[in-house]
């Protein structure tokens, strides 16, 4: 019974996760570019592409009993944790920040005398809090956040415009679309053992994520699309919502709030249970505190503007590093295949397609064929491919 509260509490939270702006976002901009047939097209393509990495994932947290940080501790030695640890400590503790202003900014537009660092501050320490509770108790509070976002998504449907957009698709947005899609969800693959090493069976892990980015995730985005592609060419999704529903403003900021504290609570479990990975002598409580002081810390800072452009770069990174990791999976998993990285060898492959990616969007003005996030993933790939059999004492124990 504990294994399916823990199932069920997960599925449920990543679920209500799926629910959030950012992925509503990610297919808007689809529909707006591509217009709804291509954009749901792609959708398809890419939930396939992310389900697929993500059941691997799943998969592997459930079966080894380990999370991002010990896998790559194994694997990779102390390289494997600096790469790994960088990556989610960054991500996860900036979007935390992130996140928690736009909780408050979306209170204080219903709220007025509620906002400033005051408003940061609580609403971090709040959060960090509600984190004490465990994951069944974070269950119960995404089960609950559920209701006002699903009545939020209902009045979306409910008023959905009819009038589509015409739109010409262009090989350069069709890139574009991609990149996106997959950079909305590639980097949750590579916190996705942290969240499933507490799965006793392997099968109920692949089929929670199967549930998430098989269906949840591109649901929301083929919504997104519809939106996109039957509003006003060159408006944002805030404001199309806010123009299209009754009460929009008001419901806005319940979606961005509801799906604030839902991403923020996901980000504060994995912070914390890699904290605790990578210095075992730290309790649940200090990690959990740690990681949510860090966040709201930042939040505090004036360099939203930055960490916003420095994320963009950041998912060029993670995406690399998450087909790396994912890589390793499938050969623990069918460990009779000697095609194993040494950490040097990973080291290169992730530099190599991160600095590839970074340099492809300097160009990807000029050229509007490049994308940062679809070159390193094709570098990374390739690498991969192309890398010579390592002796014996390489391959990963099984």
């Amino acid at each position: 019974m504990k294994v399916q509260k823990e199932t069920v509490a997960i599925t449920t939270l990543l679920a209500t996760g799926a629910l959030s702006l950012p992925v509503l976002t990610s297919g808007f901009l689809a529909g707006q570019l591509l217009g709804t047939s291509i954009a749901s097209f792609l959708i398809s393509i890419s939930a396939a592409i992310i389900a697929t990495l993500a059941g691997i994932s799943a998969y592997t947290g459930s079966a080894f009993k380990a999370n991002t940080i010990i896998l790559a501790k194994k694997h990779f030695g102390n390289i494997g944790i600096i790469m790994v640890a960088f990556a989610l400590a960054v991500a996860l503790t900036g979007w935390f920040s992130v996140q928690t202003i736009f909780i408050c900014n979306a209170l204080s537009s219903l709220v007025p005398m509620i906002s400033g660092p005051i408003c940061i501050v609580s609403i971090g320490i709040l959060l960090t809090l509600v984190r004490m509770l465990g994951l069944a108790g974070l269950g119960i509070i995404a089960a609950g956040m559920s209701l006002p976002l699903g009545i939020v998504m209902g009045q979306v449907i409910m008023h959905l415009p009819t009038q589509a957009t015409v739109v010409t698709s262009t090989a350069a947005n069709i890139l574009l679309t991609v990149g996106g899609l997959l950079g909305t969800t590639i980097t949750a693959t590579l916190e996705l053992p942290i969240l499933y090493e507490s799965i006793a069976k392997p099968r109920d892990a692949v089929l929670s994520s199967l549930i998430i980015f098989g269906f949840c995730v591109p649901a929301i985005q083929a919504l997104g699309a519809y939106i996109g592609s039957h509003g006003e060419v060159d408006a944002d999704i805030i404001s199309t919502l806010v123009t299209s529903i009754p009460g929009g403003t008001t419901m806005v900021a319940v979606l961005i709030i509801c799906s604030g504290v839902i991403a923020n609570l996901l980000n504060l479990f994995s912070s914390s249970q890699s904290l605790k990975s990578i210095v075992p002598s730290l309790g649940t409580r200090t990690s959990i505190g740690i990681a949510g002081g860090a966040g709201t810390l930042l939040a505090l800072l004036p360099i939203q503007t930055n960490l916003l452009q420095f994320f963009s770069l950041l998912t060029v990174s993670a995406g690399s590093l998450s087909l790396i990791m994912i890589h390793t999976y499938i050969m623990k998993i069918f460990h009779q295949s000697r095609k194993i990285l040494t950490s040097q060898q990973a080291l290169i492959i992730w530099l190599c397609a991160t600095a590839m990616g970074i340099i492809s969007q300097n160009f990807a003005v000029a050229h509007q064929l490049l994308n940062p996030l679809i070159t390193a993933l094709v570098i990374t790939s390739a690498l991969l491919a192309l890398q010579p059999k390592s002796p014996l004492k390489q391959r990963i124990a099984s």
